[in-house]
């Protein structure tokens, strides 16, 4: 009980130290308020204007960015997925049934070729021309009719009849 009663007064006389030294301290001077004009306050605070602007926009852009990336994240894992779609109609015996014909394969020494994801571009054929007699391009040019759109403009006004 005693070094309760010793801690009490040793606080006690910390408290009343430094409640003496509260009017030792110099009095605070108060400010007087004084409204800006419109010109002063641009002065003063133009500085301010750009960082403040362009945190603004990019907190309001922030929700487009986070669109954006999500879009491109789904499109990517939806076109890896359309490639596993056998993969998702195997039943777990079919699995096992397709490891150890695989594994017997390997112990054979017949080895697959690898699946190629993307498909083989084979070379195109371009057909020889074959020159047609001149009467069937002209018989050609009276069927067509040409329509002069790249010299035609909007400003030109209505076509003639």
């Amino acid at each position: 009980m005693e070094t309760v009663r010793v801690s009490v007064a040793a606080q006690s006389a910390a408290l009343t130290a430094a409640a003496d030294e509260i009017p030792a301290t110099p009095t605070v001077e108060q400010r007087r308020f004084v409204p800006l004009s419109s010109a002063e306050a641009v002065i003063r605070y133009w500085q301010d204007f750009i960082p403040s602007r362009a945190g603004a926009i990019s907190i309001d852009l922030l929700p487009v960015v986070l669109v954006l990336v999500l879009m491109i994240v789904n499109d990517a894992m939806r076109r890896d997925s359309e490639t596993l779609e056998e993969a998702e109609n195997i039943t777990a015996a079919e699995m096992l049934r397709a490891m150890a014909l695989y594994r017997r394969m390997e112990a054979a020494g017949v080895m697959p070729e690898p699946v190629r994801s993307e498909p083989v571009m084979e070379p195109e054929v371009v057909p020889e021309p074959v020159e047609e007699p001149a009467a069937a391009q002209v018989a050609d040019d009276t069927t067509v009719t040409p329509i002069d759109a790249a010299q035609r403009k909007r400003t030109d006004g209505p076509r003639p009849a």
